[in-house]
């Protein structure tokens, strides 16, 4: 939520927000009752809050990490 707070302000509505902290498997979040992965908004955690500063610093540290791994890679 963050990070589209980040790049897509927008696109995203704060007042639908709802946190989910029950336990979610490993894997992709998923919409599906039945799954391990289940959550009802496709989120976990706490989305109530999100802010744009956050999702800036993840996205720095993101690219930060691709260009560790990029920079591994050339040598």
């Amino acid at each position: 939520t963050s990070i589209m707070l980040a790049i897509a302000p927008d696109t995203v509505r704060m007042s639908r927000a709802s946190d989910w902290d029950k336990p979610v498997g490993r894997g992709p979040l998923s919409r599906e009752p039945a799954s391990t992965t289940y959550t009802p908004q496709g989120v976990w955690g706490a989305p109530s809050e999100a802010t744009s500063s956050k999702g800036h610093a993840l996205i720095a540290s993101m690219l930060k990490d691709i260009d560790d791994v990029y920079r591994q890679l050339e040598n």
